[in-house]
């Protein structure tokens, strides 16, 4: 219960100020040391801390992780971000 609340108010602050790091790119380590974490609320809550990220982007790195390559078409495919976090998570191995 305590993480609820203190998502709340990391989205409170996020708000008034943007994370430091929010809509710049990732780098490999920092998306290695993502997929190398328990996808929980908890974690990903810490994570956003530590790496100066909003909640959703670090969200988004394990919801492309371990979404499988034939559902990724279009454009998507090419995007530059997504193929990042699908190589290091092949790097990684990171399993769904």
């Amino acid at each position: 219960m305590a993480f609820r609340e203190e998502k709340k108010e990391y989205d409170r602050q996020c708000k008034l100020c943007k994370p430091p790091k929010k809509g710049a790119p990732y780098t490999d380590d920092e998306i290695r040391l993502i997929l190398r974490s328990p996808a929980t609320f908890e974690t990903i809550l810490r994570l956003a801390k530590g790496l100066g990220r909003g909640y959703g982007g670090v969200e988004q790195v394990y919801r492309w992780a371990s979404r499988p390559k034939i559902l990724i078409r279009g454009r998507r495919s090419t995007d530059k971000f997504v193929c990042q976090v699908k190589r290091v998570a092949k790097e990684v191995g990171f399993r769904v």
